[in-house]
């Protein structure tokens, strides 16, 4: 079998220069409700529910809300910046995989919930930040920083709201 190309195709890869920085962020807690409860809630409609200054324009969804291959954007003026979104996997209630193309950053955020002690909700976030340029290393390496507070915040509300049916004071 002659992998020529294929080769060549990997050498250009690995000897490009600079390199694609990629950066895993994770963050576990546990909050209110069960998983049936929460699942709903990772939603870019519902999320406006919750999510402190969330805003979400649809693009593609038969629905209206969260489903495989449900496809929104946000702004520049939005707290997560200007992106494309698609819901790669919607597994009720327990899995949704979202990528994010915001160039120059390719995001892939995964969400994954299983049940906990007393009616609540073991929520694990899996953030993966790859830069596309030079300009997105720097920016993945500036946001693997934040990322942790970030998810936590977004958590804390989603908790919040599950307890109290109100959005947190943003």
């Amino acid at each position: 079998m002659n992998t020529a190309r294929s080769e060549a195709l990997l050498a250009r890869f690995k000897g490009r220069t600079p390199a694609s920085v990629t950066r895993v962020i994770r963050y576990s807690q546990a909050i209110a409700g069960e998983p049936e409860e929460v699942f709903p809630l990772l939603c870019p409609t519902r999320e406006a529910d919750w999510l402190p200054g969330w805003e979400a324009e649809l693009i593609s969804t038969e629905s209206g809300f969260a489903e495989e291959w449900c496809v929104f954007g946000t702004m520049d003026e939005n707290l997560t910046g200007p992106g494309v979104w698609v819901f790669a996997r919607h597994e009720a209630p327990e899995l949704v995989d979202i990528v994010r193309f915001s160039p120059p950053v390719l995001v892939r955020i995964r969400i994954v919930l299983k049940e906990g002690d007393s009616q609540r909700t073991e929520i694990h976030w899996e953030y993966t930040l790859t830069g596309l340029t030079s300009e997105g290393n720097e920016i993945v390496e500036r946001l693997a920083g934040a990322m942790p507070d970030t998810i936590k915040g977004a958590t804390e509300a989603l908790d919040h709201y599950i307890r109290t049916g109100e959005l947190a004071s943003g």
